[in-house]
């Protein structure tokens, strides 16, 4: 019988395989998947940069575990503080752009527990870069 940790990572590996299928969706040589909806025109961040963001993150059943959306004002990050499949992405959006990414758990938290997030968790973010400094 399968544990609850095991069920949970193949749920996690089966997400992200089907997003492959999705026509829309492109994947980076790091395994990162991504969709644009909105690309932009302006600055592209580099790693030193200071963001203005907001975003949603979610589990692959959907469960929301972080939002800024409705904020009055968006999230500030330096790439380089970020998890990497944030910094990877970030660093190929201009501003203005809003994408969706599928970080797989290597690119987002790795194996061990952050907070609410469990170990071998796939995220799922929806980013809308709104300034670059």
């Amino acid at each position: 019988m399968k544990s609850k940790k095991q069920i949970y990572r193949e749920n996690n590996r089966r997400f992200f395989k089907e997003n492959r299928s999705n026509p829309d969706v492109k994947e980076l040589p790091s395994g990162l998947q991504y969709r644009v909806i909105k690309m932009g025109e302006g600055v592209i961040p580099q790693s030193t940069s200071l963001v203005h963001v907001y975003y949603s993150g979610s589990f692959v059943d959907g469960k929301v575990f972080e939002s800024n959306l409705n904020d009055p004002f968006p999230g500030l990050f330096r790439v380089f503080d970020v998890i990497e499949g944030w910094k990877e992405i970030l660093q190929l959006m201009p501003q203005g752009s809003e994408f969706e990414i599928v970080v797989p758990y290597e690119l987002g938290y790795g194996k061990r527990v952050d907070g609410n997030i469990p170990g071998y968790s796939t995220l799922i973010f929806q980013i809308q870069l709104v300034k670059v400094e």
